[in-house]
């Protein structure tokens, strides 16, 4: 299995999981990957921690063994992580 799909898959695996009401955003431009997750229901974002722990924790070792740009933030509302291949 090719590190990069694993990357991408449980970025993308995550933002759909964790976005009950709202929207998903997948960009791609060149070796430049960004998945945004943003949800509408202010209530869904209060009662839930997002659970984003150990799937972005592989994805940040993955990046940083492969020695690829990531970065990762959580939002008022959502998410956004960006991977850059090399």
């Amino acid at each position: 299995v090719i590190p990069s799909k694993i990357l991408l898959d449980n970025l993308i695996r995550n933002a759909f999981q964790h976005t009950h009401e709202g929207e998903v955003t997948i960009y791609q431009r060149g070796n430049r990957v960004r998945i945004s997750n943003r949800e509408t229901d202010s209530d869904t974002m209060l009662n839930e921690e997002l659970g984003f722990g150990l799937g972005l924790d592989l994805s940040r070792k993955l990046a940083e063994r492969f020695q690829w740009s990531y970065r990762n933030e959580r939002s008022k509302n959502g998410h956004d992580a960006e991977i850059e291949f090399h």
